[in-house]
């Protein structure tokens, strides 16, 4: 049974090509019993077998490593006798199939008395006889318990990292569904007859969940862009528009603090650049969040302009403030993750000291550049250098999803009719969308009473189903205006309802759509539009957040039909 090394490579030779058997067998002949020995401490060896008669012979290398038991059940029967149990049906259905190829490439464990569970590769070649029938293998093995060791760990991590991902998605949905009740129900009980002392409670209360929605947005936030490979998603957008996007969602707390918000901008800004929106909108949220916070007086003032930056045409975004400012030291340190100037900061403002590393990690993902300069007592200016493009074909755009077909049907009379009817606000007594009725399926009995709190008495009427089932029936027997819509629910989810509504051609197939989501996830809101929704509103909810989407939607409806919609430019509180 046994064979000298140098008989194992005088029969691999002869089935290798001529060049390389002229290459290699002077290399092995040289002296082959320092390469046996070398094969040995690399736990190496050849093997051949007859595939006629199973006769399998082994070099001295591999026998030395194997008892005199585990020989004679090699002698009895064969080779997957020392292969663990739980690889032996698949290296079997794996080795007929490498036979029929002509190329062995196995990989397995071997379980030896000496050595214990060892993984092993044999790499080899089948030679057939004349009339083209497999007859011998020849087979190099080698050691690969270290190649799998680190393939291990790099499953363990991807498992790791999809379970973290998994896990803070199944957090971010639950602690924003109580936040959406407090936060939705502080800003309810403002309209009740409250006395300044009550209300300025009510006020702390709304502040202190507020301050929580953000430290949560922002710790996972971070967790999602360490644990995941996040990419840009670009797309052709208006900058300016982005811009003005974030600065109306943050004038309202420049005005509560008696702050001025400029926006300086260059001509030369092209209308329609390849950027990611979402992302960009946080980079600019983070930045305008930060100036406010640590700005007592004075102004904030962004900055758009386009300008050669390394030797690329660049959009330049700035955001300069007149806040309390940074010491050498704190600024060289405002990137990282975790930190803030000093202690009296944090305990002064809060926060997590993740908004800037946040933000950072998102101008790196849109391959541009981020810095800072402050000096203490003056202020800050934090610059954003992102490639400005503005052509599909500079960057690799991501195909979006299509959406869903939608036929022509005829519109719910309650929209059509009602859309020219929307005026401005005289009185408060009449709110903007008091003639609206307003469908909102929602399986969590709190979540719908902060709605009723929040609209009840907004809406001419305001109905209620417990999931998607529920909802199309109510949509056959309800004049329905628009629909707030769960996603995640039982019996039919929000995405499954909203598929059944606009593929069933009935005369509420296009009713106004917005989804109620505990998910405010960029691909969320995409998935959203793409099934066919008109807006998309993230949990914890509030009054202005539900009148803006109202907004929006049925401005785009009247665009679409080329009917005016006069709205209140402002909504009331």
């Amino acid at each position: 049974m046994s064979v000298q090394i140098n008989d194992c490579i005088d029969l691999i030779i002869q089935e290798s090509a001529e060049t390389h058997a002229q290459t290699l067998k002077p290399i092995f002949a040289h002296d082959y019993k320092m390469l046996d020995e070398a094969m040995q401490n690399a736990k190496a060896g050849f093997w051949c077998l007859n595939l006629n008669t199973q006769e399998l012979k082994m070099s001295d290398s591999f026998r030395a490593r194997l008892t005199r038991e585990e020989l004679n059940r090699l002698e009895t029967t064969g080779f997957f006798s020392i292969v663990h149990k739980d690889d032996v049906d698949r290296v079997k259905a794996k080795w007929e199939k490498d036979i029929i190829t002509g190329y062995i490439d196995l990989k397995y464990r071997l379980v030896l008395e000496g050595e214990g569970e060892i993984w092993q590769r044999s790499h080899g070649c089948v030679q057939c006889d004349e009339n083209g029938i497999p007859e011998n293998v020849f087979v190099l093995m080698t050691d690969a318990t270290g190649e799998f060791e680190k393939e291990s760990h790099l499953i363990l991590a991807e498992q790791s990292s999809k379970a973290k991902s998994e896990f803070l998605a199944r957090m971010s949905h639950e602690i924003r569904t109580p936040l959406n009740a407090i936060i939705g129900m502080a800003d309810a009980i403002k309209d009740e007859p409250l006395s300044p002392d009550a209300l300025e409670t009510v006020q702390y209360i709304d502040e202190a969940a507020q301050g929580l929605h953000q430290l949560l947005t922002q710790t996972l936030d971070h967790a999602k862009l360490i644990s995941a490979k996040a990419e840009a998603e670009w797309e052709l957008a208006d900058p300016k528009k982005v811009l003005a996007d974030s600065m109306r969602l943050w004038r309202p707390q420049c005005l509560k603090k008696g702050l001025k918000l400029n926006i300086l901008q260059g001509r030369d800004i092209p209308k329609s650049v390849l950027i990611d929106r979402f992302k960009l909108g946080q980079c600019l949220n983070n930045l305008l969040s930060n100036a406010i916070k640590f700005t007592r007086n004075g102004s904030i003032t962004v900055i758009l302009k386009r300008a050669e930056y390394r030797n690329q045409d660049s959009l330049i975004i700035a955001v300069k403030d007149t806040g309390i400012g940074m010491s050498s030291e704190a600024k060289s340190k405002v990137f990282d993750e975790f930190t803030q100037a000093d202690t009296s900061i944090k305990r002064e403002y809060g926060g997590t000291g993740l908004g800037m590393n946040i933000t950072q990690r998102l101008v790196q993902i849109m391959e541009g550049h981020i810095s800072v300069s402050s000096q203490k007592g003056e202020g800050s200016t934090f610059v954003i250098a992102l490639p400005l493009k503005t052509n599909v074909t500079d960057r690799s755009v991501k195909q979006k999803t299509e959406p869903v077909e939608i036929k022509s049907v005829e519109r719910s009379p309650g929209v059509s009719a009602k859309i020219n009817h929307i005026k401005p606000d005289i009185h408060p007594k009449h709110p903007p969308f008091s003639n609206m009725s307003v469908l909102c399926v929602e399986d969590n009995p709190v979540n719908q009473r902060v709605i009723e709190k929040l609209i009840g008495k907004r809406v001419e009427a305001l109905h209620f189903a417990d999931n998607g089932q529920e909802a199309l029936e109510k949509l056959t027997t309800l004049q329905v205006d628009i629909v707030l819509m769960d996603i995640h629910m039982p019996v039919m989810d929000g995405i499954e309802a909203t598929l059944e509504i606009r593929k069933s051609k009935m005369p509420w197939a296009n009713v106004i759509i917005i989804a109620l989501t505990a998910d405010p996830d960029y691909q969320q809101a995409r998935i959203c539009r793409n099934l066919g929704m008109n807006g998309t509103i993230s949990k914890p909810v509030t009054r202005q957040d539900i009148a803006q989407a109202f907004e929006s939607a049925i401005s785009n409806i009247a665009s679409n039909f080329g009917e005016p919609a006069y709205l209140p430019v402002k909504v009331p509180a």
